[in-house]
């Protein structure tokens, strides 16, 4: 409720004072179980499942993309809001024109799960801050697609 009232009384607003710095190292765990990049803020990235591979792939395969990032669940770039838990996007990524994005992936077993919705909820709150600079997105098997398509659009 608290947030909602911060949220709807235009409090809350997006700050270029506000920044994130990616980390300086990458621990890969197992170098046979990971894979090379060239858009990737590292070389090689690892603790992808396939779906998610696919995701980083079309992430590497845009030139609308300047930079992307596996962010890891713990000690990386998280939002925290009204909910308990933080929240750690799968990717993070810059296009060229200066929009920051933010991806979370989900298995189709999870897609419309509670976890899930919260998230959502929390990751739209953060790009509607600024619209203009900020894009985030659920995504899926299913819209992965569409979601490629709407950053090559943002990218533009």
């Amino acid at each position: 409720q608290g947030f909602a009232a911060l949220e709807n009384s235009g409090v809350l607003t997006a700050s270029d004072d506000v920044h994130y710095s990616l980390p300086e190292r990458y621990t890969i765990v197992d170098v046979t179980k990971s894979y090379p990049y060239q858009r990737s803020v590292f070389e090689r990235v690892d603790n992808l499942n396939n779906e998610e591979r696919a995701l980083a792939n079309a992430l590497d395969a845009m030139d609308e993309v300047t930079w992307w990032q596996r962010n890891t669940d713990r000690g990386q770039f998280a939002l925290k809001a009204w909910h308990p838990h933080t929240f750690n996007p799968d990717f993070l990524a810059r296009l060229t024109n200066g929009v920051d994005v933010l991806l979370e992936y989900k298995g189709a077993d999870r897609a419309t799960d509670d976890p899930t919705r919260w998230k959502d909820e929390l990751g739209s709150a953060w790009a509607l801050l600024d619209p203009k600079k900020r894009f985030f997105r659920i995504v899926t098997k299913a819209n992965l697609g569409t979601v490629v398509a709407e950053l090559k659009t943002k990218g533009k």
